[in-house]
């Protein structure tokens, strides 16, 4: 997994994404993204099931709305 943005600002009130790459470097497989902060910030990860074959790549967004 990389990271395909960073955030230097987040709003209050606004939703704030962050991209992420998700590489399968094994088997064809199907993989369940999951995505978790220690404030309870993050409130969706799309896709959040992904069908990879070997050596194949996604990117998922993740969901912040920032209060």
């Amino acid at each position: 997994m990389k990271v395909n943005n960073t955030v230097s600002n987040l709003p209050v009130g606004a939703a704030t994404r962050l991209a992420f790459t998700v590489h399968n470097l094994g088997g064809d497989d199907t993989f369940q993204i999951l995505a978790a902060d220690n404030r309870g910030f993050i409130s969706s990860v799309q896709p959040s099931l992904v069908t990879l074959a070997s050596g194949a790549e996604v990117e998922s967004m993740w969901m912040s709305p920032f209060r």
